[in-house]
């Protein structure tokens, strides 16, 4: 596994954990930063920020859009 994708698991896997424990959409976004921030500590805040919601939008898009 590279470090990319170590990184996109970690963000991936902290925003579905903080979504099934019920946390509302900003936690959720701020767990997938977070675990961004703890594998990459040299990068801002703002650029891991943009970073991980990236990832997020990307891979979990159209399943955050779907209506019941």
């Amino acid at each position: 596994m590279t470090h990319d994708e170590e990184t996109i698991e970690a963000v991936l896997r902290a925003f579905r954990e903080a979504r099934q424990a019920g946390f509302d959409s900003a936690r959720c976004y701020r767990a997938g930063v977070d675990a961004w921030r703890e594998l990459h500590p040299d990068h801002t805040p703002g650029y891991a920020a943009k970073q991980a919601v990236a990832v997020i939008l990307a891979t979990l898009g159209p399943e955050l859009l779907k209506i019941e």
